[in-house]
């Protein structure tokens, strides 16, 4: 039996190996046919997306566009107005249904951007504000379809804005999203491959 083990063994060994050398040999082709300008071209591109993930480029997509709007005639200055926790969770339950890019009012929400009611303002992230009773557009770069059932999925929105507004949700092919204004701060963290170092 140990023999037989030990057969195994070595048989598993050596298609590790020849893997090993098959992918060994494939990156040194892959630099040699480049002559580092695929390379380049690939860390070039992959730097632009995550820029843009990140939020500090400006984008473009298909995906939905949300309008919400004070009621006029019916205005009641008893009920509430929107404030953080509203544009917060509609961002939230974008951001679950995959949206990959969202701005507010033309602020770009990123990682980092806060919403927080300022007296009668909500300010979204640091210097920009929005007026609740001005029309509040939301633009969203994502699985249009995905998007527009999460935010009508048993009225989340209608129930969520309350009875002083309306809202409108649109699918557009071509929605473009400007860059964060804000700054993007590292402050505080580390990544950890680079402790070791």
């Amino acid at each position: 039996q140990k023999k037989r083990l030990v057969h195994v063994y070595k048989r598993e060994n050596e298609k590790l190996k020849e893997n090993n050398k098959s992918l060994t040999d494939q990156i040194k082709s892959y630099e040699t046919n480049s002559s580092g300008t695929v390379a380049d071209d690939e860390a070039k591109k992959q730097i632009v997306l995550d820029k843009a993930i990140l939020g500090t480029e400006e984008v473009s997509g298909s995906g939905i566009v949300i309008t919400i709007q004070k009621k006029n005639a019916t205005y009641d200055n008893n009920l509430s107005k929107i404030g953080e926790m509203t544009l917060s969770y509609i961002v939230n339950n974008l951001k679950f249904a995959g949206a990959e890019a969202i701005s507010i009012n033309d602020i770009r929400i990123t990682a980092q951007t806060g919403i927080r009611t300022s007296g009668s303002f909500i300010r979204v992230g640091n210097t920009d504000r929005i007026n609740p009773d001005e029309a509040i557009i939301i633009k969203v770069i994502g699985d249009s379809t995905k998007l527009k059932t999460e935010m009508e999925f048993q009225g989340f929105l209608e129930n969520l804005i309350g009875n002083n507004y309306n809202a409108s949700i649109e699918t557009a092919d071509s929605i473009e999203i400007e860059k964060t204004t804000d700054k993007i701060t590292n402050d505080f963290l580390s990544v950890e491959s680079e402790k070791g170092e």
